[in-house]
């Protein structure tokens, strides 16, 4: 624990106190025995030498960071009129490219380029249709629909490439760090450092531990069948970094987000910034993050690596790694508890992947959350999101706020089992929401997302008729719609498609009922502003969500007149917000809906990531 007034930092890195000596131009080097994952100049982090040349900060503007392929780019092959204009043979540097759908992005050696030339050749050994791999991206079925011109990749980690301030690279053949320092001239000793330790603290089979009011620079946590540990107003800043990618499995052993498995684990007022990939990940039993910030995470466009990770651990018990015992006679660590994990008045932004990712097959619950400005740089991304929900228990998602998302709002991807969506206000999003399986309940939701084909998707699997039987009620929504499972669609012969719409309104039923949908001539007098930049979607006064609901106990017992309303407000009621109540440098966290979409606005440069065709973060 930090004492009162002081400032407790591990530190990952160690300071460069050998001489600088000069290259060439503004290049200068020093003797390193071995490479390094980070260099930091001042306690700024600097760039593995790369093109398009880019500061770490300007990671979120789009032609800085990616170029483009041309016509005529083939698999393993990019044409493109930027790499011409270099001048420099790049044969044996490493590219990062997102090909197909979009939604991750893979790094390969380049191995074939010469001085001057438009196209340059990279290894796509086992890349294309090996789901373990590339997944989506490199099914060969994607890659035809999407095309191989205009997507995006950069290359970086070669001599030639070093060239711009803030850069370096390693020699390892003459054991040698390169620099160009961010004004040009000759570092001092001990301006620069670079990273030497992947862990700040690293635990396995502990219990009853608590860390307050300790910074982490550039390492991470690391906790493993833990139980009763606190992390408390702790702040980690670049925990890791990324530069292979060659595919899913090794890109997910190789990231070193924020990570405890084990039970009654509390993450609190915590901040994690510039994560490469995942930024938390807690696993296990009866854990919770509450009051924490996590931003600039997922910096490369990749879906799975999600801001937030809380994944239910199914499994029972663990043996120790080290015990070599026969099995029978190994000492187990098992869970005592069966209880969900939860993450709650915590905020997400500014960034590629999911935002709060709800895994495992069990009880989750992701509460008065704060998700904006995440799926940058991806095609297909949900702000919160259950890509399988077995054995739910009755929770999912309820009283989180999630706008300005180049993607989904929230979703249950497929196999919901009791999940339950409830005073969710989704707005400023391409799509509102989906909820996928086999039992769902959803209740006064407010998704103000006017998106005909996804506004408000309910997919029941396994069946042709439109859904019934799940309590669906309360909601102000501009469609309620049964949309057949994508999946099944797919499987079906014509015939069989001839049977039904791939997507049909939802008409009321015994469960199904109370329900508004919006109507654009109808905007004006429901919310108390509709403008997409000062945005307040309580019920105005007189407006038709007002007593229009229904008593669903347990979730909306305190309404205020005659009957609840529809939506996630009462008038007249709390205006209750969602999200940490505190923000990084000093920024003061919004207290109203048109404060955070105009941060948000503001964070991304005036861009708006839920308009088709928008500028920056457009389709791949």
């Amino acid at each position: 624990m930090a004492v009162k007034g002081e400032k407790v930092v591990i530190d990952g890195t160690d300071l460069i106190r050998s001489d600088w000596v000069l290259e060439e131009g503004n290049i200068y080097k020093t003797k390193l025995a071995a490479s390094t994952d980070q260099v930091f100049y001042e306690n700024d982090v600097m760039m593995l030498a790369r093109w398009p040349n880019m500061n770490f900060n300007e990671n979120w503007i789009d032609g800085k960071k990616w170029g483009r392929t041309g016509q005529g780019s083939e698999r393993g092959k990019i044409k493109s009129d930027e790499l011409a204009v270099l001048g420099k043979s790049l044969k044996g540097a490493k590219i990062f490219v997102k090909i197909g759908k979009g939604n991750n992005c893979f790094s390969r050696d380049i191995v074939a380029h010469e001085n001057g030339s438009n196209t340059l050749e990279w290894d796509d050994t086992n890349f294309y249709d090996n789901p373990k791999f590339t997944a989506e991206d490199g099914q060969s079925k994607k890659i035809k629909n999407a095309g191989l011109h205009n997507n995006r990749f950069f290359v970086r980690d070669h001599r030639v490439l070093l060239d711009a301030k803030q850069e370096w690279f390693y020699n390892n053949t003459a054991k040698e760090l390169l620099f160009i320092s961010p004004d040009g001239n000759k570092p001092s000793q001990g301006e620069v450092s670079i990273k030497r330790r992947v862990y700040g603290f690293k635990g396995d089979g502990i219990e009853n531990i608590e860390l307050h009011g300790i910074d982490f620079f550039a390492c991470t946590a690391h906790f493993t069948k833990t139980r009763r540990l606190t992390i408390e107003n702790s702040r980690f800043y670049y925990p890791y970094e990324l530069h292979n990618m060659y595919d899913n499995k090794q890109i997910q052993q190789d990231q070193r987000p924020v990570y405890i498995q084990g039970e009654h684990c509390l993450l609190q007022k915590c901040l994690v910034m510039y994560s490469p990939g995942s930024s938390i990940f807690l696993k296990g039993r009866d854990n919770r993050i509450e009051n924490c910030v996590v931003t600039e995470g997922s910096r490369h466009g990749r879906h799975n690596d999600s801001n937030i990770t809380l994944h239910y651990d199914h499994k029972e018990f663990y043996y120790s790694k080290n015990d070599t015992k026969p099995k029978k006679n190994r000492k187990r660590w098992e869970y005592s508890s069966a209880e969900g994990n939860t993450v709650a008045h915590s905020t997400v932004y500014n960034g590629s992947g999911i935002g709060v990712y709800l895994l495992g097959q069990g009880p989750s619950t992701a509460e008065y959350n704060h998700v904006f400005n995440v799926g940058l740089y991806c095609t297909d991304v949900s702000a919160l999101y259950i890509p399988l929900g077995k054995k739910r228990e009755w929770t999912g998602f309820h009283h989180n706020w999630v706008h300005d998302i180049n993607g989904i709002g929230i979703r249950c991807d497929q196999d919901g089992e009791k999940v339950l969506f409830h005073h969710n206000v989704v707005w400023n999003c391409k799509a509102g929401g989906k909820a996928n399986g086999y039992e769902m309940k959803i209740y006064n939701n407010t998704i103000y997302v006017d998106n005909p084909k996804h506004a408000f998707l309910m997919v029941k699997q396994k069946q042709l008729k439109v859904v019934d039987d799940w309590p669906i009620q309360n909601n102000a929504v501009f469609r309620l719609a049964d949309r057949m499972d994508l999946r099944e669609w797919a499987a079906m012969n014509r015939e069989e498609r001839k049977q039904r719409r791939i997507i049909i309104d939802i008409p009321d039923s015994e469960v199904i009922h109370n329900n508004y949908i919006i109507k654009s001539n109808r905007k004006e007098k429901l919310f108390v502003n509709k403008n997409e930049d000062e945005i307040d979607l309580r019920p105005a006064k007189n407006s038709e969500l007002i007593d229009a609901g229904i008593l669903v106990k347990g979730i909306n017992d305190n309404f205020k007149c005659s009957a609840p309303d529809i939506g996630a407000y009462e008038y007249g009621g709390d205006y209750w917000t969602a999200g940490a109540n505190w923000w990084p440098n000093g920024i003061k966290p919004p207290k109203t809906m048109a404060e955070a979409t105009k941060q948000a606005h503001e964070m991304s440069n005036g861009q708006r990531l839920y308009r088709e065709g928008h500028k920056v973060y457009g389709k791949q």
